[in-house]
């Protein structure tokens, strides 16, 4: 039995190396610019509050996926459900004002608009010699002010490793049709979606 342990925290040992390995690789990925897009967590300032609530081990909780109040259970009650919904959504929306982040890279000789985030985002960045790119960090709620940004171009083309999911929310926003270039199965080909673009344009 002690043999079967040794050697199962073995592999997982070497696993965790391996994983280590991997993300540390990933994380040394190097944007367009140069900029390494790594975060400095000393300069990070934040505050630290008080914990209310005692840790789980140390108090009795119950947790549910029913629509609840004091934790008594109300699924029947319309109210109720209201009332939690309108709090989540306040709370959801008051998080997101604090992270309004984005990045905008006009080219004001293009009538286009490349709309790309993540990993995408950055495969597509030397296109800004041809194309304007908008970038944003924060996905829900959409940014607002991609509204007026939108409207100096005639074309907007929205680069996702989707099926145009991303694409659909951005059309419901803007109140207009957008082109979709579509990245699936893990691969992004600069050079396919520069053949795509001279497709579009």
């Amino acid at each position: 039995m002690k043999k079967i342990t040794l050697i199962i925290l073995v592999i997982l040992f070497l696993s965790g190396c391996t994983i280590f390995k991997q993300t540390k690789t990933e994380d040394t990925v190097m944007a367009p610019d140069d900029n390494a897009e790594t975060a400095d967590l000393e300069k990070i300032k934040y505050n630290v509050k008080e914990r209310k609530n005692l840790p789980i081990n140390k108090s009795k909780k119950h947790f549910t996926g029913l629509t609840s109040e004091e934790g008594i259970p109300r699924t029947n009650s319309t109210e109720t459900y209201i009332k939690w919904y309108n709090k989540r959504k306040e709370t959801i929306i008051k998080t997101a004002e604090k992270y309004d982040f984005y990045e905008y890279t006009e080219n004001k000789n293009s009538d286009t608009l490349l709309i790309a985030y993540g990993i995408t985002s950055r495969v597509i960045f030397p296109l800004k010699e041809k194309y304007s790119i908008f970038r944003p960090i924060r996905m829900f709620p959409i940014i607002e002010d991609l509204k007026n940004i939108s409207k100096k171009y005639s074309k907007i083309v929205v680069i996702e490793m989707n099926d145009g999911q991303y694409r659909g929310e951005l059309e419901g926003f803007l109140k207009r049709d957008l082109k979709l270039i579509k990245q699936l199965g893990g691969k992004i080909s600069l050079k396919e979606i520069e053949n795509e673009l001279s497709r579009i344009n």
